[in-house]
């Protein structure tokens, strides 16, 4: 499977939607970033590319690959898909993260328009609804009533993201979901049986042992959110 993850905003969650959303449900997927920052700490498995045309080699060479496309670039990736006519039919979906904030729904509305206007089909296109508090229907309104009028986008209101302060977490830590469910230790027992370690060190465990906890939870609605936005309309 070949994804493109881009919007029409910054501090939308393309990066968590392309590292914890797709990247671990599609093994050996050659992992991009374009138009981004070159340092991205110790996440060495992204690769950075500075040219649209390099970006287009690769989704026409790999069999699976996940391009995470920074806000400023897409007009970039727009511009690239017109000027390398039929570029689009190399790639199965564009992934477009949305937060309910109105600004962003009328920049992915336009978003739309511009995909619609290069030749991008409908069911090439796929809607996840990120940060989201409650409910999608109450939040997106003005994302949802345009796609029910056009029709432009395939947008399940059960690909959505719910707030939550493990992506915070992992952030800060430099983990991803899929490192803190390969964890194999035991750190509840290293709690019990370590009763007289230095208190920074248990405070470590305890840490970490939360955060598995919490990832467990995430990731069931996240595997739920990747079947829902690959389910065939």
């Amino acid at each position: 499977m070949k994804l493109v993850v881009l919007s029409g905003s910054g501090n939308v969650g393309k990066t968590v939607v392309a590292e914890h959303l797709l990247a671990p449900r599609i093994d050996d997927a050659l992992l991009l970033r374009f138009g981004g920052l070159q340092n991205f700490g110790k996440q060495g498995h992204w690769r950075q590319r500075s040219e649209i045309s390099d970006v287009f080699a690769e989704l026409l060479e790999q069999e699976r690959c996940i391009v995470d496309v920074a806000g400023h670039a897409s007009t970039i990736v727009l511009a690239g898909i017109h000027r390398f006519a039929s570029i689009h039919h190399a790639i199965d979906y564009f992934v477009i993260p949305v937060t309910s904030s109105g600004k962003v729904q009328f920049e992915t509305i336009a978003l739309l328009d511009r995909l619609n206007a290069v030749g991008v089909d409908a069911n090439q296109i796929r809607i996840v609804f990120n940060r989201v508090d409650s409910s999608v229907e109450e939040e997106f309104g003005t994302l949802l009533n345009y796609i029910n009028q056009q029709g432009v986008v395939i947008a399940d209101r059960k690909a959505a993201i719910y707030e939550n302060e493990l992506f915070d977490i992992l952030i800060e830590k430099n983990l991803t979901i899929r490192q803190v469910m390969d964890d194999e230790t035991d750190y509840k027992r290293l709690l019990r049986e370590n009763k007289q370690e230095e208190a920074e060190q248990r405070e470590d465990w305890a840490d970490r042992y939360a955060i598995k906890c919490l990832t467990k939870h995430v990731k069931r609605h996240l595997d739920d959110g990747y079947e829902t936005l690959f389910a065939k309309p």
